[in-house]
């Protein structure tokens, strides 16, 4: 009886193994979907609240021959706890392809110092055209006063064999408020 009773004894735990096998795949699969969900949710909201804060407008004028760099506004204000972002158009009055121009943030007064340095990403301005830049500065959290100054915004690049041509530079006034 001891042989029949082994017998008949294997092939229920194998399938009262595979069964537990199945429900416990079953339950991770929730959980992995029920996951990827709240992470997609939070990443659509953050994103969201994202686009939002860096909302930069067009220059309205275009920069010309004359006037190579044309802001969007002449002062910038921003709270300290808000990024700050501007629009520049930069104009190549150059014969030749200017490649790799970037907008960057120099001598700027005491108050707003923490701007220099800050540049654009590069971008490529054929002959005797122009390109607007966006220029992003994240938000000051040290800042516990109202400051505001004066920068001067330059772009520079390589046209034809020189490197780094400025193409043009202008003062650009900052006001950040607590």
């Amino acid at each position: 009886m001891k042989i029949f009773g082994k017998a008949l004894a294997k092939p229920f735990l194998k399938r009262h193994a595979s069964l537990e096998l199945s429900v416990n795949a079953i339950v991770v699969l929730i959980l992995a979907i029920a996951m990827l969900g709240l992470g997609l949710g939070f990443t659509k909201v953050m994103f969201a609240k994202l686009k939002g804060s860096i909302e930069i407008p067009e220059p309205e004028n275009p920069a010309t021959e004359d006037q190579p760099l044309v802001f969007n506004k002449e002062l910038i204000t921003a709270k300290a706890d808000q990024a700050l972002g501007f629009s520049v158009n930069v104009y190549n009055g150059d014969s030749e392809m200017a490649e790799d121009v970037i907008v960057t943030i120099e001598g700027c007064t005491d108050d707003v110092s923490d701007f220099e340095g800050v540049e654009s990403s590069p971008q490529n301005i054929k002959a005797r055209s122009s390109v607007t830049f966006k220029v992003y500065i994240p938000k000051d959290s040290n800042s516990n006063a109202d400051v505001s100054g004066v920068c001067t915004i330059q772009a520079q690049g390589d046209v034809g064999s020189k490197n780094d041509v400025l193409l043009g530079t202008r003062q650009l006034s900052f006001e950040i408020a607590k």
